[in-house]
C-alpha cells in the first residue's frame, strides 16, 4: 500500500488516498501522475475507506478536453513585441515570466490575483515583479482555448497606464480582424 496526501489544483479540496501496487490500473494511474502531474489525471484509481470497508473508484481530477495554448501577438510585418519584450528582461526576470505564463495556461480562466488581474472587457494583466520593477504583459482569452499575449511594459504608477491599454486594444482589434480575414473562429 502507498499512502499519500493529495490536493487538487484547481478547485482547492484536499483528497486522502491509498493506492495497491498489485492492481494493475493503480500501478498504471501512479505512472501517468509521475509523467504529467498537472495535465494528464482525467481518472485516477482511489480507494477511499470508509469506516474499515474498502472500495475501489474512480475520481474524475480533470475533464478529458484539450489543453490550453499560449502564443504571442505578431504585427503585421512580422515581428512579435512580446518577443521583443521578454528579450529586453534580465535573465532571471525572463524566467519568471515564462513561468508564469506556463502557470496560467495550466490554470487558465480560474487563475487569480496575484498572478494575473482583470483590465477591462476582455483584456487581462499578468503580473510580475523583480527586484523594484514591476512588469506587466497584457492578454485575452480567445476561442479553441488559446491565450493570446498582446502586449508587455514596466509598470511605474500604481494604475495601468492608459497608453499601454490603447496599445494593447489595438492590437486586440488588429488581432481579431485577421483572424477574421483568415476565416479564424470569434471570440
Amino acid at each position: 500500500m502507498y499512502k499519500r496526501r493529495f490536493r487538487t489544483t484547481p478547485p482547492t479540496c484536499e483528497i486522502s488516498y491509498a493506492l495497491d501496487f498489485s492492481h494493475s490500473q493503480f500501478q498504471n494511474d501512479l505512472d501517468t501522475v509521475k509523467l504529467k502531474p498537472l495535465q494528464a489525471w482525467s481518472l485516477l484509481s482511489l480507494i477511499i475507506v470508509f469506516d474499515s470497508h474498502v472500495q475501489y473508484t474512480k475520481i474524475r481530477i480533470m475533464p478529458d478536453q484539450p489543453e490550453w495554448t499560449t502564443e504571442f501577438y505578431v504585427a503585421r510585418d512580422g515581428t512579435s513585441p512580446i518577443e521583443a519584450f521578454l528579450d529586453s528582461l534580465d535573465p532571471k526576470t525572463r524566467a519568471r515570466f515564462l513561468w508564469s505564463m506556463e502557470q496560467l495556461r495550466v490554470r487558465n480562466v480560474q487563475a487569480r490575483e496575484p498572478l494575473v488581474k482583470h483590465l477591462e472587457d476582455k483584456l487581462w494583466e499578468l503580473r510580475e515583479e523583480s527586484r523594484t520593477n514591476i512588469y506587466r504583459i497584457i492578454y485575452f482569452f480567445y476561442a479553441g482555448r488559446r491565450i493570446v499575449f498582446l502586449h508587455g511594459f514596466q509598470k511605474k504608477t500604481q494604475k495601468t497606464p492608459q497608453k499601454e491599454l490603447d496599445i494593447a486594444r489595438t492590437r486586440y482589434e488588429d488581432f481579431l480582424s485577421r483572424e477574421e480575414e483568415n476565416g479564424g473562429d470569434t471570440p
